[in-house]
This record gives structure tokens, C-alpha cells and sequence, in this order.
């Protein structure tokens, strides 16, 4: 069974971290005699950097792998007899390191594949890390938004590519691109918006925040609340997996019972939180609108809706399930206890006849 793989490092590397990070993999950079050429490898021979060659993140960035598009990628390989397309790898020293192909690795390995069809990179690691994130913008798993726009601010603080370029590659608007553009020349300007910028961000550089941070601070919003809110969550959820494993999600309905157990007042706030996440618990800030306004993304993926109206559907039902049957037990244990000559006091008689209809007091 396809577990998720915790990643070593929870937060994505800011843009500062990210350019010294490509600048040391070139220094050890290999490229082959035929670009795109073929080499087959063994499985153990692969590694990952996911640092730098996998620009989605999974659950805040706390897994490297999402686990049921791994199961997905198994089932397709057995359907084609043991083959998808070639895994792109790129040679970094005497590492065979993948550019392109994370989850197709997993799925050949939980199936005690040994060899591995793969396609050498032969340009830069810069080109390499360009390529990753053009092929997951087409991929069957595709880049989340907030995914998106951390590859774009990277890019617009680090000055690489032109604006239509950044568009083109990452998949987001020109007035997303456009405004941060706009909080990068606002931070290095010299004006009392830029000092406050700056307070905003407790003084860090512009080159060494994300782009959930700088865009809160641009707005005045609290720059800090929700990252660490993510980071709480990610640390908790670390802890759990760390501790538990995969049971919790083996089997939703003890899970359901074990928190009820844990904390019987529990079970309301949090499907109602889930409800919140399943909803648009990803949603950024865009400007996507012509006068370049800041409202609520609206335009997920019909897919992603449809699936979130299932699972609120689902919880729902479970929930009024586990109501109904605790309202017979209710129903049958006063039946029993009426039969058995119990009679209550005359202020709730009416509730033991008729429990629908409202007591008659006068």
C-alpha cells in the first residue's frame, strides 16, 4: 500500500534559498553526449531533489508524494503491461537525480520494479528546473494554484524571464505577475509605503519570504497568522504520522469514533472546518480582474468542486446517520422503560408521549 512520504524540510525553500540551491547542483552538473538520450537505471540508482525538481507540494508542503495519484500510476501500469512514459532525469556528480517523473518512481517501486526506462536532460539545471514545472502544468496531476504563484514570485524577485514568459511557464495571469512585480519595486523603493512594507515583514529581505507572506503584508493583512497556522498544522499532522502511521486514514469511521472519544465536543467544530478546507481551503488572493482588484479565487477546477461537494455530502450523511440511530435508541429505551410502569414528572410527560411536539404547560 502506497504510504505518503514526509518530507525532511516542511516549509518550500524562499527564492534566495532556491537560486543558491541551482547555483551548487550546476557546479556538479553532467550532461550527455546526445541530449534526450535513453539510459535505462536501476531503481535504487534514482534519487530526488525535491528542493528543486518538484514544484507541487502536498498537504502544506509536509509530503513530497501525493498517495492516491501513486495508486492511480500502479493501476495504469499493470493496465499497460508494466510501462509508462520514461522518467526525465537529470546527472548531478554520480547521482542519476529526477527532473520529472516522482510519482511514476514510487508507483515502479512499490511494484518491485528494477530497472526504469529514463530520458537524460541535457541542459542546464536552471533549464532543468523550467522543465519540471512546464511539465507539470500539463501533467495528469496538475500544479495547485498557491504551487503556481510561489514558482512565478521566485522567478519576478529573482529577475528571471519576462513577464509573458513567467505567465506562459507557471500558469498564472498577467496581473498576478504584474502585481508582484509591483511589491518587489514597492520593497526596494525608498517611499513611507515601503517602510511600512518592510515593518510588515519584520525587516526580512524580500528575496527570503514567500509569496503568501509578501502578498499579506501588501494588503495588510497579518503577514505571519495563517503561515503559522499551516506550520502548526503541518507540525501536528508530522507528529501523528510519525506516532500513528497510516491508520487514521485506514479506516475514517474509527477515526471518527476515536476523536468523538477523545473530545465529544470536537466532532462539530471540526467538520465544519473540513467543510471550510474541502471548500477553498487553498483559495489565494488574484487579480485576475481587469481593474486589477483583490477578491477571492472563485474559478477552481469544476473537478476539485465536484469532489469537494462529495465529500461534504458523504460527512454529512454520516452525520445525520449517527443522529438518526442515536434518536431510536432514545425512542426505544423510554418505550422500554414506559412498559415497565416508569412514568416521568407531568413537566416532560409531553415529551415522553409525542417527542416532535412541544410540551403543554398550561
Amino acid at each position: 500500500m502506497a504510504k505518503h512520504r514526509l518530507r525532511e524540510k516542511e516549509n518550500r525553500p524562499s527564492p534566495e534559498q532556491w537560486s543558491a540551491a541551482i547555483k551548487q547542483a550546476q557546479t556538479s552538473l553532467e550532461t550527455p553526449a546526445q541530449p534526450g538520450q535513453q539510459v535505462k537505471l536501476k531503481a535504487q540508482e534514482l534519487k530526488t531533489r525535491t528542493d528543486l525538481f518538484q514544484p507541487r507540494t502536498f498537504y502544506m508542503g509536509l509530503f513530497d508524494l501525493d498517495k492516491e495519484f501513486v495508486k492511480k500510476l500502479e493501476r495504469e501500469i499493470r493496465i499497460r503491461d508494466g510501462e509508462l512514459d520514461p522518467i526525465l532525469v537529470i546527472r548531478l556528480g554520480s547521482h542519476w537525480t529526477v527532473l520529472d517523473g516522482h510519482h511514476r518512481l514510487e508507483a515502479y517501486r512499490n511494484l518491485g520494479r528494477k530497472e526504469i526506462v529514463c530520458v537524460w536532460f541535457g541542459g542546464s539545471v536552471r533549464e532543468a528546473v523550467d522543465k519540471s514545472v512546464e511539465l507539470n502544468s500539463v501533467i495528469k496531476l496538475p500544479l495547485a494554484q498557491p504551487d503556481k504563484f510561489e514558482q512565478a514570485w521566485r522567478r519576478v524577485v529573482l529577475g528571471w524571464g519576462s513577464k509573458s514568459q513567467i505567465v506562459k511557464l507557471c500558469g498564472v495571469s498577467d496581473g498576478m505577475v504584474g502585481k508582484m512585480r509591483r511589491v518587489v519595486a514597492l520593497y526596494h523603493d525608498n517611499s513611507d509605503a515601503s517602510k511600512l512594507l518592510r515593518k510588515r515583514l519584520q525587516g526580512s529581505p524580500v528575496a527570503t519570504v514567500s509569496w503568501s507572506e509578501a502578498h499579506a503584508a501588501y494588503l495588510d493583512l497579518d503577514p505571519k497568522g495563517e503561515t503559522d497556522k499551516q506550520a502548526q498544522a503541518a507540525k501536528l499532522a508530522k507528529r501523528m504520522h510519525s506516532s500513528l502511521g497510516s491508520r487514521l486514514s485506514s479506516d475514517p469511521e474509527i477515526t471518527a469514533k476515536a476523536l468523538s472519544i477523545y473530545d465529544p465536543d470536537l466532532p462539530a467544530p471540526l467538520l465544519k472546518s473540513l467543510a471550510e478546507e474541502v471548500r477553498g481551503g487553498d483559495n489565494e488572493l488574484s487579480d485576475d480582474t481587469e481593474g486589477g482588484e483583490d477578491r477571492p479565487r472563485i474559478g477552481r477546477p469544476l473537478n476539485e468542486l465536484a469532489e469537494g461537494l462529495r465529500l461534504v455530502r458523504e460527512q454529512r450523511a454520516k452525520v445525520m446517520e449517527e443522529l438518526e440511530k442515536q434518536e431510536q435508541d432514545f425512542l426505544a429505551e423510554i418505550e422500554r422503560r414506559k412498559a415497565a410502569g416508569e412514568t416521568p414528572s407531568d413537566a416532560t410527560w409531553a415529551e415522553w408521549v409525542a417527542p416532535d411536539k412541544p410540551a403543554n404547560n398550561n
